[in-house]
């Protein structure tokens, strides 16, 4: 489909994007393939990325049959306020016509910080911190793919983004990161989002856990909220020798790694990796030299 060829590249507008995956979706097609990989494959952008796009512009159009004089305002924001403010709208949709009747600022910390306050009053302790985990790792993703160079820790290559379906019995982290390059040498990272606000015995556990799952990997990345939990996990990594353990920090919509300790284990040394049988692809890109 001409219109999403090299989308990307093109800087072609984002809801123009989305309109052209939807009429994709609508197309025979006898290639075996998915209407959303098929569009990846032609607009450079990941499924994952497309899928947000068009979640989008449904709420354009879902604001416009509501309230064509708010629609008409806010015409087409950029994506990562279109972004959010489908999450509110999905969540409380009359307190986000009555944010957008106000004709607000709008500012990307501030509707992420609304969406994070919107929680529902009944849920429990337990839900709302699986909640904000959720949304911690949804929004180091996006600021890990959404870059004009997504996420390449291994330089040039087939990069993978997966989440495990049948875990290794000793490595389990929230996501992995699979690189082939041209001599088809395959390298595997770990990809961790810790978004606990304390340093306590159990982030302390969790480092722990993270150290002992790195010996399978080439590298294990692992991701903090800005602030002392941070500084006090990377002390720790460093003390415990951790050598392939990497951390991060998101800190507005940066996410800034801090410099790779020495490694001490070759990949010959690291322990026997098996990887995932059954797994489910997060993004697909490749990032040339």
């Amino acid at each position: 489909m001409e219109p999403l060829k090299f989308a990307r590249k093109r800087n072609v507008p984002w809801v123009e994007v989305a309109r052209n995956v939807r009429q994709l979706e609508a197309e025979p097609d006898s290639s075996g393939m998915s209407p959303i990989h098929r569009a990846e494959q032609l607009s450079g952008y990941s499924a994952n990325q497309l899928r947000r796009m068009i979640a989008g512009m449904v709420f354009l159009n879902e604001l416009a049959r509501t309230d064509p004089v708010t629609a008409e305002w806010l015409g087409v924001p950029k994506f990562s306020h279109a972004e959010m403010l489908a999450k509110l709208w999905r969540r409380d949709r009359e307190a986000t016509l009555r944010l957008l009747r106000s004709k607000p600022v709008l500012r990307y910390e501030g509707l992420s910080r609304l969406f994070d306050n919107m929680a529902p009053q009944t849920a429990s302790p337990m839900s709302a911190g699986k909640r904000a985990q959720k949304n911690f790792e949804q929004k180091c993703l996006d600021v890990l793919l959404d870059k004009e160079t997504p996420f390449a820790p291994f330089g040039a290559g087939s990069y993978q983004i997966l989440r495990a379906r049948v875990h290794h019995p000793y490595c389990r982290p929230a996501l992995l990161v699979r690189m082939e390059n041209d001599a088809r040498r395959v390298q595997w990272g770990g990809l961790d989002f810790v978004a606990r606000q304390n340093w306590d015995d159990a982030t302390l556990r969790q480092i722990m856990i993270i150290g002992v799952e790195a010996g399978f990997l080439d590298r294990h990345f692992v991701v903090f909220s800005d602030g002392y939990t941070a500084d006090q996990a990377l002390r720790a990594i460093r003390e415990l020798g951790f050598g392939n353990v990497q951390t991060a920090v998101l800190h507005d919509n940066e996410i800034a790694f801090s410099p790779l300790e020495t490694d001490t284990q070759s990949s010959e040394q690291r322990r026997r990796w098996a990887p995932p049988s059954l797994n489910e692809t997060i993004a697909q890109y490749s990032v040339d030299g």
